[in-house]
C-alpha cells in the first residue's frame, strides 16, 4: 500500500454523542480496490474545524501514513470543507 483516500465523517448518534469516522481507500498490488474502517474517534469536544483536523492528523501520525494521503473526502459539512483544507495545507508534523 503506497498512496490512499483518506473519507473523513462526523455524525452523532441518537442519544447525541459525537464520532469522527475515518476510512482508508487503496488499490493493492493487484489492482484491487480496498477500504476499511481506519478508525472511529469519539468526538467529546467542539467540532471546532481545528478539533477535527488535529484529531485526524494525530491519527495519520501515528500510523505514519499522513505524506501517504494523497485524497481527502469529506461531506459538504462547513467545519469538515475548512478542516480538509487545513489538512492538506500542513506538513502534519
Amino acid at each position: 500500500m503506497g498512496q490512499y483516500s483518506l473519507m473523513v465523517n462526523i455524525w452523532s448518534s441518537i442519544n447525541q454523542e459525537a464520532f469522527l469516522g475515518l476510512t482508508i481507500h487503496y488499490v493493492d498490488s493487484e489492482w484491487h480496490l480496498r477500504n476499511f474502517l481506519f478508525d472511529i474517534i469519539p468526538f467529546s469536544i467542539s467540532h471546532f474545524e481545528v478539533n477535527i483536523a488535529q484529531e485526524i492528523m494525530r491519527v495519520l501520525n501515528k500510523f505514519n501514513i499522513f505524506d501517504k494521503v494523497i485524497v481527502l473526502i469529506i461531506d459538504n459539512e462547513s467545519a469538515i470543507l475548512v478542516c480538509g483544507r487545513n489538512i492538506m495545507t500542513r506538513d502534519g508534523h
